[in-house]
C-alpha cells in the first residue's frame, strides 16, 4: 500500500482506496517509510504492529473481542486505542483485541475508542456510547433518514 500526503491511498495492483479502508488495512501493519534526502532516499522501518509477545499478553488479558457484547475468541486482531498517527504507541496499555468483523466496523464507521485497554469505551460518530445492550446500532444515522425509511415502508 502506498500512502502519501499529496495523493489518495493506493493499493498496488488494485488502485485507489478510501481513507477508511486504508486506515483499517494499515491499523496493525509494519511500515517502511521512504523519504527523499537530497539526491538519495532514506529508508526507515517503523514497527506499529503488536509483537508476538504482546499478542500473547493481549490474549491472556482478554480472551475475546473487546467490542461491547462480542464473545468472539478466534482470529483476534490488535487495535490501537490511540492511533499511531495521533501519537499512540504500540504498547499493551494502548492495545485492545477485536474480531475481524468489529475491527472493520470500527474503521468503516468511524467508531472511536478511548478509556483504558482493560475496559475500553466505544462511541459512534455522534459521540453516543456503544454498549452491550446496543452494540450494533448503525453509527450516526440521522433521524431524518430514519423518518424517510419508515415513511417509505408504509
Amino acid at each position: 500500500m502506498h500512502l502519501s500526503d499529496d495523493a489518495p491511498p493506493l493499493l498496488e495492483g488494485a488502485g485507489p482506496l478510501s481513507p477508511e479502508t486504508a486506515e483499517r488495512l494499515t491499523c496493525d501493519a509494519r511500515r517502511l517509510t521512504i523519504k527523499p534526502s537530497g539526491r538519495d532516499l532514506v529508508h526507515s522501518r517503523v514497527g506499529r504492529c503488536a509483537s508476538y509477545a504482546q499478542q500473547r499478553a493481549l490474549h491472556k488479558r482478554s480472551s475475546h473481542c473487546q467490542y461491547p457484547g462480542c464473545t468472539a475468541a478466534r482470529e483476534l486482531e490488535a487495535h490501537h486505542l490511540v492511533p499511531v498517527e495521533r501519537g499512540g504507541k504500540t504498547e499493551l496499555d494502548n492495545l485492545i483485541l477485536l474480531c475481524p468483523r468489529h475491527h472493520k466496523l470500527l474503521h468503516d464507521h468511524h467508531i472511536h475508542t478511548s478509556g483504558n485497554a482493560e475496559q475500553p469505551t466505544f462511541t459512534d460518530q455522534a459521540g453516543r456510547a456503544i454498549t452491550a445492550n446496543q452494540p450494533h446500532a448503525p453509527p450516526g444515522r440521522p433521524s431524518a433518514w430514519r423518518h424517510r425509511v419508515s415513511s417509505a415502508a408504509r
